[in-house]
């Protein structure tokens, strides 16, 4: 079963236009937007997805058509809000990327570099929500959310993965 979930890829700019389009700047080099793409934010805490129906390249950035966003009025609620895309945390597209079964035996640490323990497995048995299976160095399991957003640096080299994990999810 697939783990998706939407990562942060971008911002969305400003509104062009009266249309509706709406400017989106990547931060991830060599990723496209595609017209029947979806695209994310977050908006009262909830993600809300965006069916693109319209794109054109400008520079770096993209103006984007999204299904629902026929206005500038509409587009400027979406400026400033994160742009975020669907990704496959279990199968990385043209081998890129990381499977969850590569940060197995990786020393997990918050953004402080205090360490939280071995990823020693993943549970995937929520699509939606999949879960690090983390053996603290006390010897207790501890489940963590495998979410792109929460990821803040892989070492491929040292095998770290360094995470930004909520106030009282582990406690060190």
């Amino acid at each position: 079963m697939s783990g998706f979930h939407p990562v942060e890829v971008g911002v969305f700019g400003k509104p062009h236009g009266v249309k509706g389009e709406i400017v989106g700047i990547l931060d991830v080099d060599g990723l496209d937007i595609n017209a029947d793409d979806f695209v994310f934010t977050v908006l009262d805490g909830l993600y809300v997805p965006f069916r693109v129906t319209g794109v054109r390249s400008k520079g770096t950035s993209y103006l984007l058509t999204l299904r629902g966003i026929d206005s500038d009025t509409k587009a400027e609620a979406l400026a400033g809000h994160p742009l975020m895309m669907e990704v496959d945390l279990d199968e990385p597209e043209d081998g890129e990327g990381f499977y969850m079964d590569d940060m197995i035996g990786y020393s997990l640490v918050d953004e402080d570099g205090a360490a939280i323990g071995i990823i020693e497995d993943y549970d995937d048995s929520t699509a939606d929500n999949p879960l690090f299976v983390v053996k603290a160095a006390d010897g207790a399991e501890i489940l963590v959310p495998a979410a792109g957003e929460l990821i803040t640096d892989i070492d491929t080299e040292g095998r770290v993965l360094t995470m930004n994990l909520p106030e009282g999810l582990v406690n060190l």
